[in-house]
């Protein structure tokens, strides 16, 4: 019996069967993390060219604004020669080689996460791997991420912006669980 991710798709999406690259995906989770900390991990693990938007819906969230969209900072480029604006709630910093997410916790702590295509060494990580159940044994085991990198899709913005290229983490299920940016388009 063929797995009906494959057997059952509509006409229009992709399958499993279509992807042809296919690597594995490291997710890594670390809490707390501190300002000098995310930044250090932005420079090393995302590196340049890359780019970066975040925002803020409760920790520095300006409530005078006329258009309170000002509270979302949108994507540009990382730029090496200033501090990353890490202000807000949240934040994502991306390029080719990894993203780093983040979630404000306090006024000096955040919660991180950590998507690559490649093993990474990161001091104080913990590894996050999906779960799966093994066919014989029926036990439930750590699987691994797959990525399809042959096809990178692009988000398309408004306001006749760039899209943003990503991958798809999925599950061995072959569900997405998580969507890694990549890249602005040229």
């Amino acid at each position: 019996m063929m797995n009906t991710l494959m057997d059952d798709a509509q006409p229009g999406t992709h399958t499993l069967a279509e992807h042809t690259n296919w690597q594995n995906g490291y997710l890594y989770h670390l809490c707390p993390v501190d300002p000098a900390q995310l930044r250090q991990l932005v420079t090393e693990l995302v590196g340049s060219p890359g780019w970066t938007f975040g925002g803020a819906s409760v920790w520095d969230f300006d409530l005078q604004l006329a258009d309170r969209r000002r509270n979302l900072r949108p994507i540009t480029p990382i730029d090496p020669a200033h501090e990353l604006d890490i202000r807000g709630d949240f934040g994502h910093a991306f390029s080719r080689q990894a993203e780093v997410r983040w979630k404000r916790l306090g006024q000096e702590r955040y919660d991180v996460l950590v998507l690559s295509e490649t093993p990474q060494a990161i001091t104080n990580a913990r590894e996050i791997r999906p779960e799966t159940i093994d066919n014989q044994t029926r036990a439930l085991v750590a699987g691994v991420w797959r990525v399809a990198t042959g096809t990178a899709a692009a988000l398309v913005q408004a306001d006749h912006r760039p899209g943003i290229r990503y991958y798809e983490y999925r599950a061995p299920n072959g569900v997405v669980q998580f969507v890694r940016y990549r890249e602005v388009q040229a």
